[in-house]
């Protein structure tokens, strides 16, 4: 069973929490570029593609689509039908 909760307004702040973190990146990916040039990490962009991810756990109209899919694979391979689905 899985159930999941989205308290509202939690886009919003999420989105403030990742515009700090992306700021801090910046900052440590200049320190690094500046005293460990032998690093080739990109944080920033490591960051991002993280961020991206996290929003589409937050789009739970996405959520349901990817569940149907799944339901439909597993259907189409046998598998029995989730209760309720």
């Amino acid at each position: 069973v899985v159930v999941k909760v989205q308290r509202p307004g939690v886009q919003s702040l999420v989105s403030k929490d990742l515009y700090v973190l992306r700021r801090a990146a910046e900052v440590y990916q200049g320190l690094v570029e500046r005293f460990a040039p032998q690093q080739r990490t990109d944080y920033v962009g490591l960051l991002n593609e993280w961020a991206v991810g996290f929003y589409t756990e937050l789009d739970f109209k996405n959520e349901a689509a990817n569940m149907q899919t799944m339901a439909r694979g597993l259907a189409e391979a046998g598998a029995p039908a989730a209760a309720g689905a």
